[in-house]
């Protein structure tokens, strides 16, 4: 990685700082900006009605009216529970070498950064030692190393932000622990959309990641961690990535449950090295990957410690579309590679879920699937009959990914006046091998 002069300039300042004592330096504005790089003659302070120029320290919330281009660093966040709030403007560097960061601070705690559209620096943000803070609804692209990068940071929110087109990492987390990353977007990232090292306790649920290129070792990953523990996985979109949806390099019990994995170019999802064990993986849905799932990977010859990665919670396995041509079929699933996985409670609700808009699993949509879906609709009932071959999904008619009363116009207008308004929702969609009525 480019990360070479950061790490010097990190490793020459803890030979004389500890990290309580860069906390600290709060006050200290130019010992601080001598470490980062800025030019402490020009910076100035600014935040509610006064402008920032570039490199200034923002010392009170504000709310820009203003974009901030052609700056080498963009805003220092100088306290603590202070607000930038970007509404939608811009600061945008001129990247041309060295560092550069858009938005950075240090040692802080209760800072928000939301709304704002962040490009063309080394690294777009830049947190070093900060909790308990809050990014949201940001957009961070077309920087030269990293999109956001945490670094010793701890308990903080990114919700809703979007990295793309950033020279290596979307999301980086970096010593930093128990953060929360929901509800994201990154994608056309050179390197990895989300990336832990040497993280713990952090959630990533709700994700999208999707087209990160690479077509070599580590390159094309949506989700990378290296030497982080007791971190869950759930519910994210891992899809069409150049080397895989999830990789794990000795990394331990982590939760990886509810992801859509499918489309990646190398692995659904890898575990590698013999310290990648105790991890539990379950209801994920593994479709159209060159190989769903090595444990422990071909090309890792001594992990033999993997065996005690668990395929299944109880009773609850995964999905595999390549179910029927596994050795283990139909008794259980056996993953590939050295690890000796087994998911032994392989699950098949995704491939047999019989008709679109048959709520009720009886092989017909009829006037009792509407009042199934008014009564969840309308009256928020959740008495509808669930047959473990027939997911709610159904309901879904116009495939959006809500159950709500266009469904229901849908229904009424299919069963009660013979209208098709909704066409084959499995059309061009992974894993759908539902029946349309017709």
């Amino acid at each position: 990685m480019k990360k070479l002069m950061i790490l010097v300039l990190l490793i020459l300042f803890f030979g004389a700082v500890n990290a309580k004592e860069l906390k600290a330096l709060d006050s200290d504005v130019m010992e601080i900006n001598t470490i980062l790089g800025i030019n402490n003659e020009t910076a100035a302070d600014c935040g509610g009605a006064v402008q920032c120029n570039c490199e200034d320290r923002l010392v009170e919330d504000q709310v820009l009216w203003y974009d901030l281009t052609g700056c080498s660093y963009g805003i220092r966040i100088n306290d603590s529970n202070i607000t930038l709030d970007c509404n939608g403007h811009t600061i945008e560097g001129d990247y041309t070498g060295g560092e550069g960061y858009g938005i950075f601070f240090a040692g802080k705690q209760g800072v928000t950064v939301k709304n704002c559209i962040i490009k063309g620096f080394f690294t777009g943000v830049y947190s070093y030692s900060n909790n308990y803070s809050e990014f949201s609804d940001n957009s961070v692209s077309d920087n030269q190393n990293l999109g956001i990068w945490l670094n010793h940071s701890n308990n903080n929110n990114l919700f809703n932000n979007t990295t793309h087109n950033n020279e290596e990492i979307g999301f980086f987390l970096d010593d930093s622990n128990n953060n929360t990353i929901s509800e994201n977007t990154s994608y056309d990232e050179i390197e990895t959309g989300i990336s832990l090292e040497d993280s713990f306790g952090n959630e990533l649920t709700g994700n999208n990641i999707n087209n990160i290129g690479g077509i070599f070792y580590q390159y094309g990953v949506a989700i990378l961690l290296k030497g982080s523990n007791n971190n869950i996985i759930s519910d994210n979109n891992l899809s069409n990535n150049g080397y895989s949806g999830l990789s794990l390099f000795e990394s331990s019990n982590n939760q990886v449950n509810n992801n859509e994995i499918f489309g990646n170019d190398l692995y659904g999802i890898e575990l590698a090295y013999a310290n990648t064990k105790y991890n539990t993986l379950w209801n994920n849905n593994f479709s159209d990957n060159a190989t769903s799932a090595p444990d422990g990977g071909s090309a890792y010859e001594h992990n033999l410690d993997s065996n005690s990665n668990d395929w299944n919670f109880g009773e609850q396995g995964n999905f595999w579309d390549d179910f029927e041509s596994n050795p283990g079929y139909p008794d259980y699933y056996k993953i590939s590679g050295n690890g000796y996985g087994i998911d032994w409670h392989p699950n098949k609700e995704v491939f047999e879920c019989g008709m679109w808009g048959d709520v009720t699993g009886d092989g017909q949509v009829n006037p009792v699937d509407v009042v199934y879906m008014v009564n969840y609709v309308y009256k928020q009932l959740d008495a509808r009959v669930q047959p473990p071959n027939c997911p709610f999904q159904a309901g879904d008619v116009d495939c959006n990914d809500n159950v709500n009363p266009v469904d229901v116009v849908y229904m009424v207008n299919f069963v009660y006046k013979q209208l098709y308004g909704f066409s084959d929702p499995c059309e061009g969609l992974p894993n759908c091998n539902v029946e349309f009525p017709v």
